[in-house]
């Protein structure tokens, strides 16, 4: 019985991967799969030949942003980091073919509530997800970034790619960021600013 995949790019189309015969396809099992052309290969055998890429990053990527906190400079400061952590890191995501979602503690200054931008797919999206995070507030009494990976874990998928981006210095918050993942990997990032005072710069046993 042949195998039949979707193909969602290559080298022939306006998404170009690469110019020397890369293909993108969406297997039957629904995994993606990137696919190099041998031609070397497929001309000394006969048939077309290809080198398979096995990517080492998911396909989906969660960011938890912790926006508790304000009212000293320091503290501000890596607020604002953070959030630039966030779309940067997101844009860069969504720019190469992965699906990204934003939760945050941070109250969106619109509707009132904590972020949750839901599933984002395709660079396009990035505009409106920086909009989304520019009108982030962060204050002093913002739900714990632990109770909100709690709540997290009802709904969470273990294949997916968690990137926590917080100041939070107190490792009890890994419990939770653990149950969340469900023992897959994740990503613990500490904002720093440069030009805040050394007493108050990250230290490597943090």
């Amino acid at each position: 019985v042949p195998n039949y995949a979707l193909v969602l790019g290559s080298a022939w189309t306006q998404n170009a991967l690469t110019k020397s015969g890369m293909v993108k396809v969406l297997k039957a099992d629904g995994t993606e799969a990137t696919y190099d052309i041998n031609w070397k290969a497929s001309a000394r055998g006969g048939t077309l030949l290809v080198n398979q890429h096995d990517s080492t990053l998911s396909q989906k990527v969660t960011i938890l942003l912790d926006c508790t906190g304000i009212g000293s400079a320091v503290t501000d400061a890596l607020n604002e980091t953070a959030i630039s952590i966030a779309a940067e890191l997101a844009e860069r995501m969504l720019a190469d073919g992965i699906s990204v979602s934003v939760i945050s503690n941070g109250i969106d200054t619109v509707d009132g509530k904590m972020l949750s931008t839901g599933e984002l797919t395709g660079r396009n999206t990035a505009l409106y997800l920086r909009r989304r995070l520019a009108r982030l507030e962060c204050r002093n009494d913002l739900t714990p970034m632990p109770q909100l990976l709690r709540t997290l874990h009802d709904g969470a998928h273990g294949s997916d790619l968690y990137v926590l981006i917080s100041k939070e210095q107190k490792l009890p918050v890994l419990p939770d960021l653990e149950a969340l993942t469900e023992g897959s990997d994740a990503i613990w990032i500490l904002p720093e600013d440069r030009n805040m005072p050394e007493r108050y710069k990250l230290t490597e046993t943090s």
